[in-house]
């Protein structure tokens, strides 16, 4: 935590924390550093657990206390959401129903979108397995080299897109257990070189993103 914290912190760079809330009240000091940074917590649930097997009574306590303790350790509750791999029928129009503003459980598209669910409205701000650190740890895994030369050709592709006319996000997953090791950070590095090196782009948290978006295009009726 403290490698990948500093270089958010000298590159300038605003991040997303997806978090189990039980992970950062056992980690104090690493919730307050996230706070203090401007940082944004999105849950990944109340602690972690497969949400997909609950009913929709323990599904709606489980999201329920995931806010209340994260806006205990933080000092801001949570507005986005990713569940531990899957989702139920009931998951986005519980999150609508509790407050949230996105959900990341998609992996379809580079660009935000609505989904409505019995009425309630929610952005969806896709996440990318392709370009997350998890690679490090698939067979065959990638070595940090070839995962950032991945991370840098995915981020110069969108970007050309974007200056063509058709503006995209990149998500880029990185687990502090996995990129924070030492033989692996320096490409984490390397990757904040290259994207703050270009001009016009726009580093945000995905609350950031779920609003800007919202703003842009108004939910269905």
């Amino acid at each position: 935590a403290p490698r990948v914290m500093g270089l958010l912190e000298r590159y300038q760079v605003p991040a997303t924390f997806t978090a189990a809330a039980l992970s950062l009240e056992r980690a104090p000091e690493l919730a307050r550093r996230i706070a203090e940074g401007g940082h944004e917590v999105c849950s990944h649930g109340w602690r972690w657990v497969h949400q997909f097997q609950m009913d929709e009574t323990e599904e709606r306590e489980f999201i329920q206390k995931a806010v209340q303790s994260i806006e205990a350790t933080t000092g801001t509750r949570p507005y986005g959401w990713l569940s531990r791999y899957l989702l139920t029928d009931n998951t986005r129009r519980l999150l609508a129903e509790e407050g949230f503003r996105y959900h990341m459980d998609d992996y379809s598209d580079d660009v935000p979108f609505w989904d409505v669910v019995e009425g309630h409205p929610i952005v969806i701000v896709p996440y990318a397995v392709d370009s997350n650190d998890m690679k490090f740890w698939t067979d065959p895994a990638l070595t940090p080299d070839q995962w950032l030369r991945y991370a840098c050709d995915t981020f110069d592709w969108l970007y050309a897109e974007g200056e063509a006319g058709n503006p995209k996000i990149m998500s880029l997953g990185v687990h502090l257990r996995i990129i924070g090791r030492p033989g692996r950070i320096g490409a984490f590095e390397g990757f904040l070189k290259h994207a703050t090196a270009k001009s016009g782009v726009w580093i945000a948290t995905r609350l950031e993103i779920a609003d800007h978006f919202a703003a842009q295009v108004p939910a269905p009726e």
